[in-house]
């Protein structure tokens, strides 16, 4: 039912014949009301000479049709129904066993017309804890007036939202023992609430993120022994135990691409915890301890795809290009040495994991790290194929600004774990499929780096497609007919 064909409410007001200015005023309110389209029962009205003014009050307070009654209180209708005097006391008696009888208690509506000169309002005892309209004031009569008329039709100003989700942290059982918890919750309220300190929050989220990353490290002392085997599971179990942390970090990706709007500090913020970060995935050293750096060299690439595709996902092309774009330490040292390099550093071989699972036919990777990526990836926002479209994408940029005589340094392990999948062989990886638009390509061209199709189309041919000693082009095993379909080569910016 639209508002336009809401029926027509029919109330009843009661009230003292206090004085005829009171019954004037009560006279004003009701043809009001009247001209609002509701209906009002009113004895000057509806109330005929011989009919019983008894049975007529008794008869409107117990009428269904009546979807509201009015009590108009002022001191002389406050007086009479605290002594049960004369017609408002016939109807309080009948008012006060159906206010307290009925389940529906909201059809009696008090309505202050008058206060003491303490200000007090004038209200009979058994209403005295009830809700009320306040007319008494020509101050705020036109919104209690409106507030009025909002209660008999059934619309109020301020509707109560319908039940969401539970918060992640309550169906999480892991909740009590992350240590970002805390963090995070105060993050998530500053930033859905605009609170000014939004951006200190972030930071004090993501330090406490950095110190759950590091307490993820693996390592031996010296002395100790172990097999290949088990250090590969204890690095798994490190892995699998950081699993709430990662899907904590995407909701706070998330948060900041719905929240942030034009404000890049958030973006600084986020891109700066790999920054921080990197140089874990490097040989570090301590005193009579060796530390295996696979953990590492797990985690932060999946956290940087997982936070490129929630970018992606939410159209935050130049924040993605922002991340893109960027230096990040390069060496344990790097922190502090100046050795940086781009984002490709977060696609690290696995080297304990490669040198304790070699591959069959001389690969340089295990492929344990994909099939263990391909087990997570079960994050019900960002699906495999967002983070496959991502790969596909930094796989591309990076091999369109390498020299044409290296293979590039992007390793793009989803896209070749989907290489015989017909789906992206046929339409193309979704952010290429769009960019047959003009306006999406112009979202892809920044993601790439070029400035046009023409140089797109260069780079391909002088990067990507061109023979190597005479060998036709091979990305990463995959031919230039291929890339071509995933890129969707021929639609590019024909629309």
């Amino acid at each position: 039912m639209s508002d336009a064909d809401l029926p027509t409410p029919k109330i009843f007001i009661s009230y003292s014949w206090t004085n005829p200015e009171h019954e004037r005023w009560v006279l004003a309110l009701a043809t009001q009301l009247q001209n609002d389209e509701i209906e009002v029962i009113l004895d000057k009205w509806d109330l005929k000479p011989g009919q019983d003014k008894y049975v007529f009050m008794e008869k409107m307070v117990r009428d269904p049709s009546i979807c509201k009654v009015l009590l108009i209180c002022d001191l002389a209708y406050a007086e009479k129904a605290d002594g049960r005097k004369g017609g408002v006391g016939d109807e309080t008696q009948i008012v006060t066993s159906k206010v307290y009888g009925a389940v529906d208690q909201e059809k009696f509506i008090p309505i202050i017309a008058e206060r003491d000169e303490d200000g007090r309002e004038h209200l009979p005892t058994y209403l005295s804890p009830r809700m009320y309209i306040d007319l008494s004031n020509t101050a705020n009569y036109g919104d209690e007036y409106e507030r009025l008329v909002r209660n008999i039709y059934g619309k109020p100003e301020h509707v109560k939202p319908p039940l969401g989700r539970k918060p992640a942290y309550i169906l999480d059982n892991a909740v009590s023992s992350r240590s970002t918890a805390t963090k995070f919750r105060a993050f998530h309220n500053a930033i859905s609430t605009a609170k000014p300190h939004i951006a200190g929050s972030a930071e004090d989220y993501l330090a406490e993120l950095s110190l759950a990353l590091q307490a993820c490290e693996v390592s031996l002392r010296e002395g100790e022994n172990s097999t290949g085997k088990e250090m590969t599971e204890r690095i798994k179990a490190s892995i699998d135990a950081f699993l709430p942390y990662r899907d904590e970090f995407i909701q706070f990706m998330q948060l900041i691409c719905r929240y942030g709007g034009n404000d890049t500090r958030l973006f600084d913020i986020a891109r700066k915890f790999f920054f921080s970060n990197s140089w874990l995935m490097y040989k570090t050293y301590k005193p009579g301890v060796q530390i295996y750096e696979d953990v590492y060299r797990f985690l932060l690439p999946e956290l940087f795809l997982y936070a490129t595709a929630t970018l992606l996902n939410n159209d935050r092309y130049k924040e993605v290009a922002g991340f893109l774009g960027a230096s990040y330490p390069s060496s344990a040292e790097g922190r502090h040495s100046g050795s940086m390099d781009g984002y490709t550093i977060f696609s690290q071989p696995l080297t304990n994991i490669n040198q304790w699972n070699p591959t069959p036919y001389g690969y340089s990777r295990s492929e344990l790290d994909t099939r263990w990526f391909l087990e997570r990836a079960n994050h019900k926002e960002v699906t495999l194929v967002d983070l496959t479209d991502a790969d596909f994408i930094l796989l591309m940029r990076d091999a369109l600004h390498t020299d044409s005589n290296s293979y590039g340094r992007w390793y793009p392990s989803l896209v070749k774990a989907q290489h015989h999948s017909m789906r992206f062989y046929t339409s193309g990886f979704p952010t290429f499929a769009r960019a047959a638009a003009r306006d999406e390509f112009k979202n892809l061209a920044l993601l790439l780096d070029v400035n046009s199709k023409t140089i797109l189309f260069d780079l391909l041919k002088t990067h990507v497609f061109k023979p190597i000693d005479g060998r036709a082009p091979n990305l990463f095993g995959m031919s230039q007919e291929i890339i071509e379909r995933y890129m969707q080569y021929h639609n590019l910016g024909t629309r």
